[in-house]
């Protein structure tokens, strides 16, 4: 299975339009169909973060946040990689 163009990009823009609202800064964003799922990845705030997300759960509201959080905590903790990856429930 893969995503159309159209669909990738609709995604795509309804996950970026959330994170920008959050007042994220975004850079790179993507979006995979694997299997029965979605993989998102994105430079938000100048960190790499991957994200799965289950096809029949997905939410751009909730991918934003999700992905935003992670960068954050990450960015909080001493000595972090640049880089943070997240399973979301299905």
């Amino acid at each position: 299975m893969h995503l159309s163009e159209p669909e990738a990009r609709a995604i795509a823009n309804a996950v970026v339009g959330h994170l920008l609202a959050l007042h994220a800064s975004v850079t790179e964003f993507g979006v995979h169909l694997d299997g029965d799922g979605f993989w998102f990845t994105a430079k938000l705030n100048g960190m790499d973060v991957h994200c799965r997300c289950a096809r029949q759960s997905y939410q751009a509201k909730a991918v934003a946040a999700d992905m935003l959080h992670a960068v954050l905590s990450r960015a909080a903790e001493p000595e972090g990689t640049n880089e943070t990856c997240l399973i979301l429930p299905s």
